[in-house]
């Protein structure tokens, strides 16, 4: 229930920050002063913070403890593993050190996704996790598709591999495809 109260928290001042923050680092900087030594220390909180910039055809990502974002260009497929620090951690001052963003000139076509654990850590009947590696290979094979059948098409293939066992976390999947 706290991680609840917390989420109901950070999704207000998340909001906020935003308005006046676009720029990830930034964003991710202001958000830990915000966090930090106001939430229990058993608690942190893992984002990636993305601004698109629609005039230049951009995207800028930070991932602050997250899983690293899946990028896809003329079916290439790579996990952007910037390094980050999950939010709540540390002072800022050190925060920021761990941050590294990445900053990609998008193409027609180019796909992005974002994703929470419960894609990659659902268990089948054996105990054993989709992973990032059956996740690639899906994603190679379906990213041709529009954003709506992607997402469709993970969830799917996840349940598919539970074979009915209860589904342990969230799963949140975000696909974005660039049309200019």
């Amino acid at each position: 229930i706290s991680a609840a109260f917390y989420m109901a928290e950070m999704k207000g001042i998340f909001q906020s920050l935003a308005k006046i923050y676009p720029e990830p680092v930034e964003f991710l900087t202001k958000a830990n002063d915000t966090i930090f030594g106001h939430i229990d220390k058993k608690f942190f909180i893992t984002l990636v913070y993305a601004y698109f910039d629609f005039e230049k055809n951009t995207v800028e990502l930070a991932r602050a403890g997250h899983l690293p974002p899946v990028f896809v260009r003329n079916g290439e497929v790579k996990f952007l593993k910037s390094s980050g620090l999950g939010v709540g951690l540390v002072k800022s001052e050190f925060f920021k050190k761990f941050i590294k963003p990445v900053k990609l000139k998008l193409c027609r076509n180019d796909l992005l996704i974002l994703y929470s654990d419960g894609v990659i850590e659902a268990m089948n009947e054996f105990n054993e996790e989709f992973g990032y590696e059956r996740f690639g290979k899906l994603i190679e094979r379906i990213h041709d598709k529009s954003s709506e059948e992607i997402v469709r098409e993970i969830f799917n293939e996840v349940e598919i591999y539970q074979k009915g066992i209860k589904q342990i976390d969230d799963i949140t999947i975000l696909a974005v495809k660039w049309k200019k």
